[in-house]
């Protein structure tokens, strides 16, 4: 491979939006995926829902043949959508001293949390369990290089 003698400058923005049904949980969505040649930042990704019960969401790693959890989180009950319970941004919740996490999400100059892909890998969700006829959005922001 080349050695490249240039900085690394966003090429766009990558967003994606996600609508996951109780009849896709325990199914694994596509949340944010890097585009073929490049590689991504993954800066922010925000997960509402309008269940009444909390809801168990494993982040998965795909490098395109496998996927690797690398994380769970529980989402409160009525996120983004009850009053008083903001969404939960998914980058936020990692603990640092989780070594596991750690590894994975860099903290920049700024403070923020990001996650690095390469070339086609993708991050995943898979709702462990939900209530029937509830939903979960899930909204990701970041940027390819």
């Amino acid at each position: 491979m080349a050695f490249i003698n240039t900085a690394p400058y966003p090429q766009g923005a990558n967003t994606k939006q996600v609508e996951v049904l109780a009849a896709n949980a325990n199914t694994p969505v596509d949340v944010f995926v890097a585009p073929a040649g490049n590689f991504s930042v993954c800066t922010d990704i925000l997960v509402s829902t309008d269940d009444t019960a909390a809801q168990t969401i494993q982040l998965i790693i795909h490098d395109g043949t496998i996927g690797y959890v690398f994380g769970t989180v529980t989402l409160p009950a009525t996120s983004g959508t009850g009053a008083g319970v903001p969404p939960v941004n998914m980058m936020s919740v990692f603990n640092p001293a989780n070594s596991l996490s750690n590894s994975l999400i860099y903290t920049d100059e700024n403070g923020n949390r990001q996650l690095m892909l390469k070339a086609s890998e993708k991050i995943q969700f898979n709702i462990l369990a939900m209530t029937a006829a509830k939903k979960c959005h899930i909204r990701s922001f970041g940027r390819d290089f």
